[in-house]
């Protein structure tokens, strides 16, 4: 009798909940529980995650004290290595400020990698450290479903994370993961895997920090002008950017991108009203304010 492998394995549980959603449709799509149940512990557990283990799969952590987050993954030290965020099945995976204000959060709790899914649609942002937002999507309806395995098994084996992994002595699992995670660097940078260009949203830098001193034009009315040297990170004239306000826990609000305003093109960030009002609240006319650049279209500001 042949013993299936493991990718095959895999395969059998992507077809069952492709044919549990198609049965189910009707409840999955206004029950985000029942998706959990049905379509997206089953792939977890088929990949190497112990859903009845909470110290393995923590479920509903909220993450300072806004945002809650239905799975927090764990590596085999308990460190926070994954967030897995479900939807209802046919919900919206990609609303900008939904996805910038969670990619914002993992990035405070150090997670790298995010998946955002409806049991059926899986978008993966990853290598968050470096300032990293594209999406990398699949399904398991749309085109090959051995390619949404294959996927799966490279972004969320929890081998990945150490689990069920046996470690040379001399090397700890944290030097593993690593490894693992550098191979992953090396297959993001090939060729053809982004358009990523001047006034893409999905420019992929190691993040900076820059401080800004807040004169009284700044102070008073809720703008910025970022350095030249770093002008060509953000996106054209009138595109929107997100700005985390605070910690990484902190409020998000859309801000403005103008590029006309300076005769060199250098982008302001204009903030309206409420980044004035957060301004005079946490900061003294004349002060330094920091701005850490997470991409080109997420930054946060603090003190």
């Amino acid at each position: 009798m042949p013993i299936p492998s493991p990718l095959a394995t895999l395969y059998a549980v992507l077809q069952a909940v492709r044919t549990s959603a198609e049965i189910n449709s009707q409840l999955l799509r206004k029950n985000e529980a029942a998706t959990r149940a049905a379509l997206i512990d089953p792939v977890l557990r088929a990949l190497g995650w112990d859903t009845a283990d909470v110290r393995m799969v923590e479920p509903e952590r909220t993450i300072g004290g806004e945002l809650r987050v239905d799975y927090l993954l764990h590596d085999s030290n308990g460190n926070p290595r994954l967030v897995v965020e479900a939807k209802c099945l046919g919900a919206s995976l990609d609303k900008h400020g939904y996805v910038s204000k969670v990619l914002g959060y993992a990035l405070g709790f150090k997670v790298q990698t995010v998946f955002i899914t409806d049991g059926l649609q899986w978008h993966c942002y990853s290598n968050l450290h470096k300032g990293n937002t594209e999406v990398i999507a699949f399904s398991l309806v749309e085109g090959d479903l051995l390619n949404a395995a294959l996927e799966l098994i490279q972004w969320l084996d929890a081998a990945r994370s150490g689990h069920g992994v046996q470690v040379d002595e001399n090397r700890s699992i944290n030097n593993v993961i690593v490894d693992m995670e550098n191979k992953s660097d090396i297959i993001n940078d090939i060729p053809n895997r982004s358009n990523a260009s001047y006034n893409s949203a999905m420019v992929s830098f190691e993040m900076k920090t820059i401080v800004i001193q807040l004169g009284k034009t700044y102070y008073n009315r809720g703008f910025f002008n970022i350095q030249t040297k770093h002008r060509n990170i953000f996106g054209g004239d009138l595109k929107t950017l997100d700005i985390q306000l605070g910690s990484e826990t902190g409020t998000v609000i859309k801000g403005d991108i103008n590029r006309t305003h300076n005769k060199d093109g250098r982008p302001r960030i204009m903030g309206g009203k409420i980044l004035t009002k957060w301004m005079k609240d946490n900061f003294l006319l004349d002060e330094e304010m920091k701005v850490d650049i997470i991409s080109s279209n997420l930054i946060r500001l603090y003190k």
